[in-house]
């Protein structure tokens, strides 16, 4: 089969990452930390993986935000 795109895996990422947030909103702070530990925080390992390979690929001259090793290394 075709590999989906990396720019929509990591947009797809992102869509399900806000909707898991959403659903969390009227929560305890107990089962929202539950939610955070075991959902949202692995999916923001994985956006940040595929993120991390976009800016590998995208052209700085595209890119509209400092890249991570910008942040880390420029300033």
């Amino acid at each position: 089969g075709i590999k989906e795109p990396l720019i929509d895996r990591a947009i797809a990422s992102a869509e399900e990452l806000k909707k898991l947030q959403s659903q969390t909103h009227d929560m305890g702070w107990e089962a929202k930390g539950k939610i955070d530990c075991e959902l949202i925080a692995p999916k923001m390992a994985e956006l940040r993986s595929l993120v991390d390979q976009l800016e590998r690929v995208v052209d700085n001259a595209l890119w509209p935000l400092p890249k991570y090793r910008e942040l880390l290394f420029l300033i």
